[in-house]
């Protein structure tokens, strides 16, 4: 587990899990609509769609640093007290 700043962000956690992968998350305070909250997968899309930049700048950061790209990636939304496939 450890930190990475970026110009403009930092990576919030990298897991790396007893069976090797690399699982990078990402925590967001997002606002969330209630049909969001009761259908996560619409969430996930929309959060994907205004951070999915971010998070490839993040996980090219982690190939240059560690040699591979991470395994997974998930954003985790604080609102819905939940992690995101993304």
């Amino acid at each position: 587990v450890w930190g990475w700043r970026a110009p403009q962000g930092s990576i919030d956690l990298l897991l790396t899990m007893p069976d090797g992968r690399l699982i990078l998350v990402d925590y967001k305070t997002d606002r969330i609509t209630d049909e969001e909250r009761a259908t996560p997968t619409l969430l996930a899309k929309r959060l994907g769609e205004a951070h999915g930049h971010q998070l490839t700048c993040y996980a090219e950061a982690v190939r240059d640093m560690l040699g591979r790209a991470p395994d997974e990636m998930r954003i985790y939304s604080l609102p819905l007290g939940a992690s995101l496939k993304i």
